[in-house]
């Protein structure tokens, strides 16, 4: 993360967690700016950062159970745009 942040065009901020997130290999998280989709549904769109994507994979597998076709999002990075 520290990597991508240094080439971004502007400001960023690293948030580092009290607690260990969850283990994720280089090809399963997003790089940059781009998120990973896990899930792909049709009726509702969950967009998940950092170590809410857990509480957020529970919440898509309840709506499922449902009934509720669910996308799911990884978003890995939320980032603040100044242009207008």
């Amino acid at each position: 993360m520290l990597a991508d942040a240094i080439e971004l065009d502007g400001p960023a901020v690293i948030r580092w967690p009290k607690t260990a997130a969850r283990t994720a290999h280089e090809w399963e998280v997003g790089h940059g700016l781009k998120a990973r989709r896990l899930r792909k549904g049709s009726e509702i769109c969950i967009v998940a950062v950092g170590k809410m994507l857990d509480a957020a994979e529970q919440a898509a597998t309840a709506l499922e159970d449902e009934g509720v076709s669910v996308t799911l999002w990884d978003a890995r990075v939320v980032a603040l745009s100044t242009r207008r």
